[in-house]
């Protein structure tokens, strides 16, 4: 059984509230970061998030606008950084890691919520989605999209449904990750994958966990 946290931090510079979250949950093996506002991979804030027994892996944010994204876990575990396709609307940060029971991928997006949602957001998504899809392990994608994913009226959220259902993929959070009551933080897996995933609140913390030991490859191909 191994257990992933996805968080919103709003900056790991002014705090170092990721160390005290795995502090409080000795059982938490990944803990994956978007808005991390961190602008290169030696900052000092990472390396103050991150507890001994742990690593990081990142991508620091390109500008000065909001972005970066990090993925601490265990550090006995084995991490290889997968490549991805080049995305103009979204960062991304694709990893492997193996634990004694096996392999499995962790994809983190974080899409800015000053960007407007265009086309081209779905193009890049559909062709990482594309990548994922191919994995013989289990796959997890999560982050923050800043997409209404509660209303069915938007029709970012209408467009988003249709292209995950498209890849025979879930997204699995119910209820708000955001003060104002929409849920922009998603967790999408392939539908035959089981993982438990609660609901969520404005803390934009997301707690899953799944067993490794179970048989989560997927044969998901996206539909004509």
């Amino acid at each position: 059984m191994s257990t992933a946290s996805l968080n919103r931090t709003r900056s790991v510079t002014s705090s170092q509230w990721s160390s005290s979250c795995i502090n409080r949950e000795r059982s938490l093996d990944v803990l994956a970061l978007t808005e991390t506002w961190h602008t290169a991979s030696d900052d000092n804030c990472l390396r103050l998030a991150t507890l001994s027994d742990y690593a990081v892996v990142d991508v620091a944010r390109p500008s000065r606008r909001a972005g970066g994204i990090a993925v601490i876990f265990r550090k006995h575990w084995k991490c290889a950084t997968l490549p991805t396709p080049t995305c103009s609307t979204f960062e991304v940060l694709a990893v492997r890691l193996t634990t004694d029971s096996g392999p499995f991928v962790v994809v983190t997006v974080y899409r800015p919520g000053f960007d407007h949602l265009r086309t081209q957001f779905f193009d890049e998504m559909s062709t990482l989605l594309e990548m994922a899809v191919v994995y013989a392990c289990p796959v997890l994608v999560g982050g923050d999209f800043n997409i209404k994913t509660q209303s069915s009226n938007d029709p970012g959220a209408r467009r988003l449904a249709d292209l995950l259902t498209s890849f025979d993929m879930v997204q699995h959070v119910r209820g708000p990750t955001q003060r104002r009551g929409n849920t922009l933080d998603v967790v999408v897996t392939p539908a035959n994958a089981h993982w438990t995933v609660p609901t969520l609140n404005h803390s934009a913390c997301c707690r899953i966990t799944h067993s490794l030991s179970a048989d989560f490859r997927s044969s998901s191909t996206r539909r004509p």
